[in-house]
């Protein structure tokens, strides 16, 4: 625990290129008390005495979008259980508290720790869990990353692991693709609707215009015809 207290009490400063997660713990104001509740949280979640998610849903009050994005990078950090990082991931998901910036930023922080323990040697099985519970999450590895790890897998001589990475990997690209395919779906029938209405205004409106031109020029006709047989009383007196 001493360790992270001291962690976070001296700023969090992952080493993430700039990712601006940081907690600087003052002395007094909301900055304050927000540390305090992420230095609780990373007890209670180290300790593993309960469930991540029973911890989390028993301070959800206190912790913000930015302090759980800190826990995420926190326990990405060396050291420390990645595993962590992807259930406070997973909490957030489910409650609906990930924003776009929010989960590119943590994609960055994920796909960085996972290319540090490649680096560290991490062991083949305890890499192919990490990076399917990634995909699972949404957070599958960019491509560079993904070649790296079959590149690293196969000069480990880990043929099967790289055959089941690759179907990993091809079974999330086919999902994404779905999805995609049923927002274009959704879209296209959107407009189809939209035009279809467009069409229908444009129709109404002619007919309306036709109506109105025959009313107008009907009117002239006979106010002519009454004005021909005025005439021709006049003519005849």
């Amino acid at each position: 625990m001493a360790t992270a207290e001291a962690g976070l009490g001296s700023g969090l400063r992952p080493g993430l290129g700039g990712t601006g997660l940081e907690l600087a713990v003052g002395s007094e104001g909301q900055g304050w008390q927000r540390s305090v509740a992420v230095m609780e949280a990373v007890r209670q979640l180290e300790a593993m005495m309960r469930e991540p998610a029973a911890v989390l849903d028993s301070m959800q009050d206190k912790l913000s979008i930015e302090d759980l994005e800190i826990l995420v990078a926190y326990f990405a950090q060396q050291g420390r259980d990645m595993w962590q990082a992807l259930e406070v991931y997973d909490w957030m998901v489910r409650g609906n508290r990930v924003e776009r910036q929010t989960r590119r930023l943590i994609h960055v922080i994920m796909d960085q720790r996972l290319g540090q323990l490649l680096q560290e040697g991490c062991p083949t099985e305890k890499v192919l869990r990490l990076v399917g519970r990634m995909v699972d999450l949404g957070l599958p590895p960019d491509f560079p990353l993904k070649r790296m790890l079959g590149e690293e897998l196969w000069d480990r001589g880990a043929v099967v692991e790289v055959v089941k990475l690759l179907r990993m990997f091809l079974s999330e690209e086919e999902s994404a693709w779905k999805e995609q395919g049923v927002v274009a779906g959704v879209r296209i029938v959107a407009l189809e609707e939209g035009e279809e209405e467009e069409r229908e205004e444009e129709e109404e409106e002619e007919e309306w215009e036709d109506s109105a031109t025959e009313s107008v020029w009907g009117g002239s006709s006979e106010s002519e015809d009454e004005a021909e047989i005025v005439g021709e009383e006049g003519n005849g007196e």
